[in-house]
This record gives structure tokens, sequence and C-alpha cells, in this order.
């Protein structure tokens, strides 16, 4: 069995575990819905309208959209507001995380 260290405190873990040991590992956190998260009512109608006038990914430029992006993310203050969303790639959207544009 091959042994790694642990990130925050060098203790030996075995290898494919992640980079901390059970005491450095962060705790999970239960997963907020969407509507928790800011994808209200407002989203779903943009979205909507969005996709059905473009559905061009503003990220890789293939046909095909499926989401809509947020161009300032709603955790950095953005709004569901028409102007902040872009059509994207379910792929491309989690590949660019909270980034702003």
């Amino acid at each position: 069995m091959s042994f790694g260290t642990c990130s925050v405190c060098r203790t030996l873990i075995p290898l494919g575990q992640g980079s901390r040991c059970k005491r450095h590992r962060p705790k999970r956190v239960h997963a907020l819905s969407s509507t928790q998260r800011g994808y209200d009512a407002e989203y779903r109608r943009n979205r909507r309208d969005l996709l059905a006038d473009d559905d061009r990914c503003w990220l890789c430029g293939k046909h095909g959209a499926n989401t809509a992006d947020h161009e300032i993310p709603l955790s950095r203050g953005g709004t569901n507001h028409r102007t902040n969303l872009r059509p994207a790639h379910k792929s491309c959207n989690s590949s660019r995380g909270n980034r702003p544009a």
C-alpha cells in the first residue's frame, strides 16, 4: 500500500483518500436547493426566453446550450436579470465555476 502525507499536518495517509487526513478533511454541508441558492422563477423565465432566442454557448461557441450562465455569479452579487445571463452548455457552465466573466 502506498502512502502520502496530509497537506495540513503531514500525517501519513493512504493514497487515494484525498490530500487531508480525517481530522483535517472538510465537513460535508447539506446541499441547498436551487431555489435556496437563488435560482427562482425570474431565473427560470429569463433562462427560457434567453435559450429560445439563441442556443449558442457563449463559452465554447457551439450550438445546443441548455443552461443560462450568470456573467456575474449570484454568489458575487449578480442577479437573475436577463442582462446578466448568457446561454451555456451545462458542462461549460460547470467548469467555469463562480468566476466573474
